[in-house]
């Protein structure tokens, strides 16, 4: 090949080489441009995204959770707290005083055969209720921080609390559904009866015998002669065998008037009623004297109030009693102890093992547990009865967007909700 075709073709390699490389960082540069700028618009993206929501959230109510948030708000706010269960426990106890007749040796004459020969005092468990009350929880108290007004979607926030902090209703919406009435609830009084004075057990007897003295004198005045009479009372104590023939006397004098008033001894046509009159207090005069043969028991009640925070299920003794001294302290050394069990329901339990969502900023609620409650003393139930434990549940949050709701003040369960 000539010399001036082999330097073209050499010309022509260079200049296709220099061609090619020059695409190459052409194309190169170019695509270095395109994935400059996708970038940025990416980044001009997230940004904007970033401020939309830093924006959105400014908008909106922030919720703390009181013992766990150690920061300082940005902003004032509201406390509301969750209620927790206490059991009220009412004891009713009856106690029986047994007391000797003054004449209970001679009860034999009457075909007494059991009479009451010495003083006692017995206790009896007469009834047990358990009763549920709401108090506020210290470990469910949350505060409730505003949100600004400078966001373009502000909207406030409405909340409504009860005297002690519980949650009744809150709110997006301009207007909030008002909350449940709250019931009336009732307040009893318990009081013990005082004792009764031995002298009011048994009807009072005269002690004592009088004994009446005629005394005559007689009086002279010159010739005429003039006869005068004096009197004079003795008293003498009267002994028990004395005093017991008495009120046998009595007793029989008594059902002798019953008898002749039933079997028309008197001849008065008295009426029905008058008839049923009589005869009721010839009945209690009657046994008023047979008191003093047989003895007499009194009954009275006393009231205990005991109050209980459950935290889990099981047992725990509330107080002994014992039938000689009644109740006691649960330290105490004699006595029997009632206890109150618990048995904690499913239906809470599966509610607190339940997946939630992360609850930033969002209204805390209770879902409360059930449990069935029985009070047992010597092996035997007292009370036993399902009741509704809201500890024994769990703490659920409201959707993070614009709602309406009430909740029960009791429980601090969700009772209406509505969502935009």
């Amino acid at each position: 090949m000539p010399l001036a075709a082999s330097g073209h073709i050499k010309q022509y390699c260079f200049l296709f080489h220099s061609l090619s490389a020059f695409c190459q960082e052409g194309l190169f540069t170019f695509a270095l441009y395109q994935f400059r700028n996708s970038f940025m618009k990416k980044q001009i993206i997230l940004v904007v995204i970033i401020l939309g929501l830093l924006q959105a959230a400014s908008g909106q109510f922030n919720v703390f959770h009181v013992g766990e948030y150690s920061g300082t708000p940005a902003r004032n706010g509201a406390m509301y707290v969750l209620p927790r269960t206490v059991l009220k426990v009412d004891v009713v106890v009856r106690v029986a005083n047994k007391y000797k007749g003054p004449y209970s040796e001679y009860a034999r004459f009457l075909s007494i055969g059991d009479p009451i020969n010495y003083d006692v005092e017995n206790y009896y468990l007469q009834d047990v209720v358990v009763n549920t009350i709401a108090e506020p929880d210290p470990a469910q108290v949350y505060f409730v921080e505003a949100a600004s007004r400078d966001a373009k979607d502000y909207k406030p926030l409405q909340l409504e609390t009860d005297a002690q902090g519980f949650l009744l209703a809150a709110g997006t919406s301009t207007t909030i559904a008002p909350p449940a009435t709250d019931q009336n609830r009732q307040i009893i009084r318990l009081e013990t009866e005082d004792g009764v004075a031995l002298q009011q057990i048994f009807r009072p007897l005269r002690k004592v015998n009088t004994t009446v003295d005629t005394i005559v004198r007689r009086v002279t005045v010159d010739t005429a002669e003039a006869q005068r009479n004096f009197y004079r009372i003795r008293a003498t104590d009267k002994s028990t065998e004395e005093m017991a023939l008495e009120a046998l006397q009595k007793i029989e004098d008594i059902r002798t008037s019953r008898l002749n008033l039933l079997v028309g001894f008197q001849e008065t046509a008295y009426q029905s009623e008058a008839l049923k009159y009589m005869d009721a207090g010839l009945q209690k005069l009657e046994n008023d004297y047979l008191d003093l043969f047989r003895g007499k028991t009194i009954e009275r009640l006393q009231h205990y109030t005991f109050y209980y925070t459950p935290s889990s299920g099981g047992n725990t003794v509330l107080f002994k009693f014992s039938e000689q001294t009644g109740i006691g302290s649960v330290r105490g050394a004699t006595g029997t102890a009632v206890e109150l069990q618990l048995t904690a329901g499913e239906a809470g339990q599966k509610a607190a093992q339940f997946a939630e969502a992360p609850a930033a900023n969002r209204l805390a609620y209770r879902l409360p547990g059930t449990a069935w409650v029985k009070v047992v003393y010597n092996q035997e139930e007292l009370f036993y009865q399902p009741m509704t434990i809201t500890q024994f549940g769990a703490i659920r949050y409201l959707p993070a967007q614009p709602f309406d709701a009430t909740f029960d003040p009791e429980t601090g369960a969700l009772r209406k909700l509505r969502l935009e």
